[in-house]
């Protein structure tokens, strides 16, 4: 956010919590993919990859891995129509927006792009592949934005935690102690340090951009978030050596899996899988 309005020439600042990717951020899975059911996001997920492609390429280390991705479509006519009309529908975002079209495929093929997955009595129809996209480091993507944002005049304020919290003097903690609607329609951020120096930063807009915590900060601008956190799992497997196998003969990792009837997904982490 801070790196698309500084492009555009917006005087702004954001303000982090702790330190950028401390938080859900560092042990996120960095799954990106263009593909997406709704319109604007389709757009957005392909021109994410599309610039992360062009940063890497340009000497920014991201860990993108691009082998490309499955979508595993059940034989049940739900999924089946859903797939075609989003495989429809990526040929026409492609003729229009040069979208990445993508491919339905078959069985078959789809063992032959990921030789180590087991279809056999799964009652998988076919899969919806994407080209190019895959995995990302989050904390280099992250960090990637931030310092570009810099550069274009953007602001990060580190370690501005919204209390409750315990500040540590010697770590330089300021607190968000205040956020409030000016009579002029503008917001006011105001932040205390541990010695009770105050910060005042006056804005037309304040964008809620805080994930986990984004019903806290809701809260101080009186604004209830109807949010909840929903925890999920991740496993890593030590190397396993078809794994292995595959990155030494074809230079790069399996395609990424998604189930959507078992609601979950696998790629490579390593020589191993996650």
């Amino acid at each position: 956010m801070l790196y698309n309005l500084a492009q555009r020439g917006v005087k702004c600042v954001l303000f982090e919590k702790g330190e950028l990717t401390c938080g859900a951020t560092w042990h996120a899975a960095g799954l990106v993919t263009r593909f997406h059911g709704g319109n604007n996001f389709r757009l957005w997920h392909d021109e994410g990859v599309n610039l992360f492609t062009q940063w890497q390429n340009e000497g920014t280390p991201l860990s993108f891995h691009t082998p490309g991705s499955i979508r595993l479509i059940p034989n049940e006519k739900s999924y089946i129509d859903e797939a075609r009309y989003q495989v429809g529908k990526a040929k026409i975002f492609s003729s229009l927006f040069g979208c990445a079209e993508h491919h339905m495929i078959s069985p078959d093929e789809i063992k032959e792009k990921h030789p180590l997955v087991n279809l056999d009595d799964t009652g998988i129809y076919a899969g919806i592949l994407t080209e190019g996209d895959g995995h990302i480091d989050p904390s280099s993507v992250t960090n990637a934005f931030a310092d570009r944002a810099k550069g274009l005049g953007g602001v990060i304020e580190q370690k501005t935690e919204a209390p409750p919290a315990a500040i540590n003097e010697s770590d330089h903690w300021q607190l968000v102690v205040a956020l409030n609607l000016l009579p002029s329609k503008q917001w006011e951020v105001i932040t205390r340090t541990a010695s009770g120096e105050e910060k005042r930063t006056v804005a037309d807009f304040v964008i809620n951009a805080a994930g986990l915590w984004c019903d806290k900060v809701g809260a101080m601008a009186g604004v209830r978030v109807p949010s909840v956190v929903l925890q999920h799992q991740y496993c890593i497997t030590e190397a396993i050596p078809e794994v292995k196998e595959y990155h030494d003969k074809h230079g790069h990792q399996l395609p990424v899996l998604r189930d959507l009837k078992g609601s979950f997904y696998v790629r490579d982490e390593r020589d191993g899988i996650l």
